[in-house]
């Protein structure tokens, strides 16, 4: 089996190995990565985080109604209930959750680890928006921002909705480039040119982890992204989209990050949905050559040069992921393998307890049997029977939508590729 490595300058313990991808063989890092080793190289670009306000014209109330017999079990039974959403398709539907509460003035939150809908509890719109949808980072790189969209249109379309209309409300914009480590340091700020007079810095055992810039209508963020990965997000599929099996010796991956709200998009004519997927390229421009740049010091503005690894960054933003169909299989199998390990490491942690108590000699190697004898008698004499057993495995499993259905889909496309699969 490969092994993926983790970046090395952190020195953390914590690696993407073969047991996070079991299986799945390593992508070879690309020629200009090997040939290269000095220039700069965008490895990714795209849509991070994708805020919608949607109008919508219901033909009838009968969504309503499914969502408010779901959200009536959830205060019930004291959790989210998923359900699933039928769709135009006899072979097609959306596992969803549904909270017990709404939130500011939305009666129903719905949502799945690819987006979070909050639905207002009017047929026609008025002074709010119908609904606020959030496209997550997950759904943006699998499916790509147009096709994550055209996901939601289709379910409301499915569940009677006309006249959809859809307006951008945060984006964030981003691009991970691959740098020399030497260029990463709070030296930056001398270099920095900004509209903005907040500029904050962020630390981990005294090496820069981060720099947020503003906090109002646009902001940006410049961080370690592979060690983001590692500390908080998990996401290590990334290293695949950046065709990486490791960072290069004496590199950096840093996310180059823009946070726009309705304000600020309502400053640069961006004001539908198709205003932004028209103009991202613009979007980009502004932030990178106007908003915020690094270049050299200089009295005159003429005298000034920008960096060199800005200025691939400026040039480099393709805005608009294609889709990236292991992402989602590589994600499903980290669930797999990070539960897994913390059912170990809890059995491990079980007997270690038995054996204090005397329930077993201290003597004997210890068995995983031991712990599994343990857990069996504890489910037979719990009060949940089976069938309530089996529902909550129902329960967790909705929180990953058509989780076996993409899996599946990108088995095949592993097998097509030439990849080891699991099939």
């Amino acid at each position: 089996m490969t092994t993926i490595k983790k970046t090395k300058p952190h020195n953390h313990k914590k690696t993407h190995s073969g047991s996070a991808f079991k299986g799945q063989t390593t992508i070879s890092p690309p020629s200009k990565v090997k040939n290269e080793s000095s220039s700069p190289l965008i490895l990714a670009s795209g849509f991070d985080t994708l805020n919608l306000a949607i109008d919508v014209h219901w033909k009838n109330t009968d969504f309503f109604d499914l969502l408010t017999r779901a959200k009536d079990q959830a205060k019930e039974t004291r959790k989210d209930v998923p359900i699933e959403i039928p769709s135009d398709s006899k072979n097609y539907h959306w596992n969803v959750n549904v909270k017990s509460h709404g939130t500011n003035g939305y009666e129903w939150l719905i949502g799945n680890k690819e987006f979070t809908l909050k639905i207002g509890a009017w047929r026609q719109p008025h002074c709010k928006p119908s609904i606020l949808a959030e496209i997550r980072s997950e759904a943006l790189w699998h499916l790509g921002a147009e096709s994550a969209l055209q996901n939601i249109i289709l379910l409301l379309l499915a569940q009677g909705g006309t006249k959809i209309l859809i307006k951008p409300s945060r984006v964030d914009l981003c691009a991970d480039v691959l740098m020399l480590e030497d260029s990463w340091g709070t030296n930056l700020l001398d270099y920095a040119r900004t509209r903005s007079t907040y500029i904050a810095t962020h630390f981990s055992h005294r090496k820069l982890t981060g720099i947020s810039i503003a906090k109002g209508a646009i902001s940006a963020r410049l961080y370690d992204k592979p060690l983001e990965i590692q500390e908080q997000s998990n996401k290590f599929w990334m290293y695949d989209i950046w065709g990486l099996s490791e960072v290069p010796e004496g590199r950096k991956v840093i996310r180059v990050e823009y946070q726009l709200r309705r304000e600020m998009l309502g400053q640069l004519a961006i004001n539908t949905i198709d205003d932004l997927f028209l103009h991202y390229d613009k979007i980009w421009a502004y932030c990178t050559q106007k908003w915020l740049k690094f270049q050299t010091p200089g009295k005159h503005h003429t005298q000034r040069k920008i960096l060199p690894w800005w200025k691939t960054l400026q040039n480099g933003f393709r805005g608009k992921q294609n889709p990236k169909p292991l992402v989602r299989s590589k994600s499903i199998q980290y669930d797999i393998d990070q539960n897994t390990t913390q059912a170990i490491g809890h059995m491990r942690s079980l007997i270690a307890a038995r054996q204090s108590r005397f329930e077993l000699d201290s003597y004997e190697p210890a068995e995983i049997e031991d712990a599994l004898s343990t857990i069996l008698r504890k489910i037979n004499f719990s009060q949940e029977s089976k069938d309530e057993f089996a529902q909550s495995v129902i329960d967790k499993k909705a929180r990953h939508q058509r989780t076996v259905h993409k899996f599946l889909e990108a088995e095949k496309e592993r097998k097509k590729l030439g990849f080891r699969t699991e099939l």
